[in-house]
C-alpha cells in the first residue's frame, strides 16, 4: 500500500492503477494539494472518490493558515480518508493550529505531514515557506498534546533523520514514510546506523556508561516505517525499498508492517 502519492493530470487514474498493480501495490493514498503543475485540488479528488474509492484513499489538503476548522469535519463527511499538511507559515506545533488538530483527533482522520526540506517552486515567492516550520521533531510536541492523532511524517524527516527516528520511537501513533530522493540518496551503512537508534528503555545498557557499539537495526523502530512513492512511479521506489529491507535484515512481521499493515491500521482498511 502506497501511503504517499500525488495524482497528475498527464496520467489517468486507470493508468496509475495498472502501473501500481504490476508492482503489487493495491491501494494509493493520494494528496490533493491543488498546486501548479497538474496536481488536482480537493474538489477534483472528491469527485474521483465516486469512481475510484476502491483504489484511492484521498487526503484533504488542509491549510491551517487559510481554512476554517470546520473544513476538517467537511472533509470527513465528504469521504476523505485523511488530511495532508504541508508548507505552513508557522511551525507545525504552533498552538494557533491546535483547534485543527483537535478536530482531526476527534474525527479520527490520520495526518500526513510533509517533514523536512520542501522543494522550491515559484508559487512560494513572497511566502514564508521554511523547512524549519516542518521539522519532524514537531510531531513529538503534537504526539504529547494529541496522543490519539495518527501521524505519518513524509521523507523520513530529511535532513533530520535521527530526529524523526527518535520521535517515532517514543510515540506509538507516529510513523514515517521512505519517499523522497534525499532518502534514496543515502547508503545502506547510513540506514543501518540510523535504525540502530535505541533509548535506555529498549537498550540493555545496565551499568555501562555507554551502550555497546552495535549497529544492529532496532526492528521495533523499523516497524514504524511505511512504503510511499511521492511523485515517482512505483518501479523507481519498490526496488529501493526491497534492498533497504533486505539490508536491514527485516523479518516477516517488519516487512508486512512496512508494505501494508501499518497503513491498513492507520487508515482503518481491511486489506
Amino acid at each position: 500500500m502506497n501511503v504517499h502519492s500525488h495524482y497528475h493530470d498527464w496520467e489517468t487514474i486507470d493508468e496509475v492503477r495498472q502501473r501500481a498493480h504490476r508492482w503489487g501495490v493495491c491501494r494509493y493514498v493520494m494528496s490533493a494539494l491543488g498546486a501548479p503543475g497538474g496536481v488536482p485540488g480537493n474538489e477534483v479528488m472528491e469527485r474521483m472518490l465516486a469512481d475510484h474509492g476502491d483504489f484511492i484513499v484521498a487526503l484533504f489538503h488542509l491549510d491551517p493558515d487559510a481554512h476554517p476548522v470546520d473544513a476538517v469535519y467537511r472533509a470527513k463527511e465528504a469521504g476523505f480518508g485523511g488530511v495532508k499538511i504541508i508548507g505552513t507559515l508557522k511551525p507545525y506545533d504552533a498552538e494557533a493550529y491546535y483547534p485543527f488538530y483537535d478536530a482531526v483527533e476527534k474525527t479520527g482522520l490520520p495526518v500526513l505531514f510533509h517533514t523536512g526540506f520542501l522543494s522550491i517552486s515559484p508559487s512560494q515567492r513572497r511566502r514564508t515557506v521554511s523547512m524549519m516550520n516542518m521539522r519532524p521533531g514537531m510531531l513529538d510536541t503534537l504526539g504529547r498534546a494529541f496522543p490519539d492523532m495518527k501521524m505519518i511524517g513524509a521523507h523520513l524527516g530529511s535532513p533530520w533523520f535521527l530526529e524523526a527516528m527518535a520521535t517515532a520511537n517514543f510515540h506509538k501513533n507516529v510513523y514515517f514514510d521512505v519517499s523522497g530522493g534525499a532518502v534514496r540518496a543515502n547508503s545502506l551503512p547510513f540506514f543501518r546506523r540510523l535504525f540502530a537508534f535505541r533509548d535506555a528503555s529498549t537498550a540493555d545498557v545496565k551499568d555501562m556508561p555507554l551502550p555497546p557499539d552495535d549497529d544492529a537495526p532496532n526492528m521495533e523502530l523499523v516497524r514504524k516505517l511505511m512504503f510511499g512513492t511521492d511523485n515517482p512511479p512505483p518501479e523507481r521506489i519498490v526496488p529501493f525499498a526491497v534492498k533497504l529491507l533486505d539490508g536491514l535484515g527485516a523479518d516477516a512481521e517488519t516487512r508486512a508492517r512496512f508494505w501494508y499493515r501499518n497503513a491498513a491500521e492507520v487508515f482503518s482498511l481491511d486489506i
